[in-house]
């Protein structure tokens, strides 16, 4: 029996390939690219008013192509759950500070990983 195999070209096109792995190479089935055939509400408006001619091109396409890449960007960000070991004392003066600043305590770290990773903080480490 033949499986279904799923893949993306260079150009992002998705693929399904009803040949097997050893014979599947480079083939692509007829009609291989997937469409989705459920669409929500609003995807069906936006696909009648595009094939109504009856959409609009934007006054300022760079900021809503850039607009439009970082949500993409965003969509795709995957987050991995860490370990860290502090102390108690570290913990009580982290959750103080978060109180301070109106923030969970998890929520202050976060914050303070993001802004050094992104240049917006920096740390200067004293030798003692």
């Amino acid at each position: 029996m033949k499986k279904c195999y799923i893949y993306r070209n260079r150009k992002g096109n998705i693929f399904k390939n009803y040949y097997t792995k050893q014979e599947s190479g480079k083939k692509i089935p007829k009609g291989g690219l997937i469409m989705k055939k459920d669409y929500s509400k609003e995807e069906n408006e936006i696909i009648t008013a595009f094939k109504a001619g009856s959409l609009k091109k934007s006054k300022n396409i760079q900021d809503d192509m850039i607009t439009a890449k970082k949500t993409a960007l965003n969509t795709f960000a995957r987050t991995k759950q860490i370990s860290i070991k502090l102390t108690e004392k570290e913990i009580v003066k982290l959750k103080v500070k978060a109180i301070e600043a109106g923030l969970f305590f998890q929520s202050l770290i976060y914050a303070l990983i993001h802004n050094y990773t992104d240049n917006r903080i920096q740390f200067t480490f004293v030798n003692k």
